[in-house]
């Protein structure tokens, strides 16, 4: 199956497209995974309990933490989306090139 032009210009768009979206995904990540500690530390804080242990499972199993947690969870899945999208393109556009240096050592294309 030969890749057509309409389907190399469409990765070549998702690339360009997701070039600035992947950064930002990470972004979101990469601070949600920091402010985790600040959460916890803030939550075990306001524990009554009197054992850092008990203070730790408070923290846990708080509902603010807990929805922390799944707001942590959508960022690596659309962070995770997109590098695989942009991974779909780049080898699309690699199949793409390898395509076309074997049709021109066919002398199939100019």
């Amino acid at each position: 199956m030969l890749i057509d032009d309409e389907r190399v210009q469409a990765a070549f768009n998702a690339l360009e497209q997701t070039a600035q979206d992947l950064p930002e995904a990470r972004g979101r990540r990469v601070y949600l995974e920091a402010a985790s500690k600040s959460i916890k530390a803030k939550l075990m804080a306001d524990s009554k309990a009197t054992s850092v242990a008990a203070k730790e499972c408070d923290a846990y199993a708080h509902s603010n933490y807990e929805i922390h947690i799944e707001g942590l969870r959508e960022a690596v899945i659309e962070e995770e989306k997109l590098r695989l999208y942009r991974d779909n393109a780049a080898i699309t556009i690699d199949a793409w090139r390898t395509q076309q240096s074997t049709l021109r050592s066919m002398g199939k294309i100019g």
